[in-house]
């Protein structure tokens, strides 16, 4: 915002110099900038940017609500043991979100159904293995199928969660070009990003797989 000079009548003797202050916008009320954004003042103006956790136009900035997708497969598992296949699931919402009773389905049937009480905090991941003995010594955000095995073929398959009433929350299907390497996960790329398609996992990282974990390994 600018000042406009005062009504001034000159002359070839007389001059004057004004100095233009520009006014800090964001000094008051947070510049009309939600209450949480950040107000940044510019020429003549002022910029409000929502602070990380929020979306909005910073003049309007709410929590992201809850969003589960799935974001690592493992269909073929390293050798034989078909309890080390799993499906990672990550809430990559803002807000927490109560799985409980959901489903994990392939194609022919539903392999998991989450037990009461299942609350995935956002931007958390839980995964599911075939079974309890393939889940790795320390990774406390992995549990075992339900029904005792996930049967995901290494040829072509899907993977569906629904929620309670039924309705698919997230779905993909492959095909072998995703699932004929032993022991290599599908993961989304980039990782954890809606509406992103995958990837052999050892294309997205140095890593193979990372059940339970960010693609490179780190925690969620």
């Amino acid at each position: 915002m600018q000042t406009l000079l005062p009504s001034q009548t000159f002359s070839a003797s007389v001059s004057k110099e004004y100095v233009i202050v520009d006014a800090d916008e964001c000094g008051f009320n947070n510049g009309g900038c939600s209450m949480n954004a950040t107000c940044t003042n510019i020429p003549g103006s002022r910029m409000c940017t929502c602070n990380p956790g929020y979306t909005g136009d910073g003049l309007t900035c709410e929590v992201p609500p809850a969003r589960l997708i799935i974001n690592e497969i493992l269909a073929n598992e390293p050798g034989s043991a078909t309890s080390g296949e799993f499906v990672e699931l990550v809430n990559v919402g803002g807000s927490a979100l109560d799985i409980s009773g959901w489903t994990v389905s392939d194609a022919t049937a539903v392999r998991h159904t989450f037990a009461a009480g299942t609350v995935l905090a956002p931007g958390k991941a839980v995964v599911v293995f075939g079974g309890a003995s393939s889940i790795p010594s320390g990774l406390s955000n992995a549990v075992a199928a339900s029904t005792g095995t996930l049967n995901l073929a290494n040829t072509s398959d899907s993977v569906t969660v629904k929620d309670t009433a039924g309705i698919s929350v997230d779905s993909f299907s492959y095909t072998s070009s995703l699932a004929s390497a032993d022991g290599v996960s599908m993961n989304r790329n980039p990782d954890a990003t809606v509406g992103a398609g995958f990837a052999l996992h050892n294309t997205v990282s140095t890593l193979t797989a990372s059940a339970g974990k960010r693609a490179n390994g780190t925690a969620f």
